[in-house]
């Protein structure tokens, strides 16, 4: 029985001091509706800015992806075929 609440016991840890965060954020997504539905043009705006910085970090990854990869294969090759 002590098991089962340990879960609950953490949990109710985590949302007790991070309470604040979710108020803040639910408070400031409800201005950006608000705003949206007073401008919509801010939508659009919105819009472009997050697809304008996805493009840039999947960019982003896609380069550290590829330099971990050779990095790997590296190491595989000197792993494999050095002598010991």
């Amino acid at each position: 029985m002590i098991k089962g609440t340990l879960f609950f016991d953490s949990f109710e840890g985590l949302l007790s001091t991070g309470w604040t965060t979710f108020l803040a954020q639910g408070l400031g997504l409800i201005a950006l509706g608000i705003l949206v539905l007073l401008m919509p043009q801010l939508l659009v705006a919105m819009v472009a800015a997050t697809f304008f910085m996805l493009g840039i970090l999947s960019i982003g990854v896609a380069l550290k992806a590829r330099s971990v990869v050779k990095q790997h294969r590296l190491w595989r090759h000197e792993y494999l075929y050095s002598e010991e």
